[in-house]
């Protein structure tokens, strides 16, 4: 491999490399003992073995760094992780573009005891819950599209995109917000409402298995029933990102049955910021009192159920 080698002084190798390599080491060691042996199968392989080899190392300093995995060595807390290197297990890339990056990384805690290292890297993503007020009612505006890993076809979910290493979160929302409901805002308009409740750094949404934080941001605007009615079920997506997305204006209380965790997570936010129905004890909250907030948002949960 080319640079980076190492992240953090933590070796970096590839599960990529091995049976390439010995394919390669195999067709070497035939044509080097009978060179005077026509083996044109064997040249042919070994050229585009070698073509390969050269493309997937390529691939792999790319991906290790993209923004996403340097975010997340970066954060290692090496005064009490004790890590020996991180195994790239697989990469999905667009084009240029490097979207999730698979490790394993090798490594115990100050007693020796191996620690699970498995990583689905991809980076921060943005969450937008849109409010709209119309005719003194709160409606939202979700999108619906097809989710393989859920088995859906219609699944249900406020907007949400990837922040793909950009450092405006803002404007990556407000791009979203476009892409996906076909509104243009500023994102001046925007409000961060995890800012605004005191948790600073973006949520984590499954810190057993990926990386990926959200920065949850609210939008509110009035509407007219006209407006409104041309709103819902209007088409959107980015057809080459393979986004076909139909958009769902539902009353604003709708969010908290559905089975998607942002949409719940924005969704009790913007009671906690927006609305201020439910009491958080202050702007900036302190360990406990965000042990607190959990205990609220469950039990916020289970009343909305009923």
């Amino acid at each position: 491999m080319t640079t980076p080698k190492t992240l953090r002084g933590i070796p970096v190798r590839s599960a990529f490399f091995g049976d390439m390599g010995k394919v390669a080491a195999l067709v070497k060691g035939l044509t080097d003992a009978a060179p005077e042996l026509d083996w044109p199968d064997l040249v042919r392989i070994a050229e585009e073995v070698g073509a390969d080899l050269a493309k997937t190392e390529a691939l792999v300093d790319r991906a290790t760094a993209s923004p996403a995995v340097q975010d997340w060595a970066s954060s290692l807390q090496l005064d009490r992780f004790k890590p020996d290197h991180i195994l790239v297990q697989s990469i999905d890339a667009w084009g240029p573009r490097i979207g999730f990056t698979k490790v394993d990384l090798t490594v115990t805690d100050s007693t020796g005891l191996k620690l699970p290292g498995v990583s689905l890297l991809r980076g921060g993503s943005v969450v937008i819950i849109v409010a709209l007020e119309c005719e003194g009612r709160l409606y939202a505006a979700i999108t619906v599209q097809p989710r393989v890993p859920t088995g859906s076809f219609a699944f249900e979910e406020v907007s949400a995109g990837m922040v793909d290493g950009a450092d405006d979160f803002a404007g990556a929302a407000a791009k979203e917000l476009e892409q996906e409901l076909g509104i243009k805002i500023n994102k001046r308009d925007l409000i961060d409402l995890g800012a605004r409740a005191g948790i600073l750094g973006g949520i984590f949404t499954s810190p057993g298995l990926l990386d990926e934080k959200l920065t949850v941001y609210a939008y509110t605007k009035s509407i007219t029933r006209a407006e409104k009615d041309e709103l819902d079920g209007r088409i959107t997506g980015e057809l080459a990102e393979g986004e076909t997305i139909t958009v769902k204006v539902v009353p604003f209380e709708y969010l908290a049955r559905m089975n998607d965790a942002k949409s719940l997570i924005a969704y009790f936010l913007y009671r906690v910021v927006v609305l201020g129905d439910i009491d958080v004890s202050g702007p900036v909250l302190a360990r406990s009192a965000k042990k607190g907030l959990i205990a609220r948002f469950f039990g916020f949960l289970a009343r909305a159920w009923h």
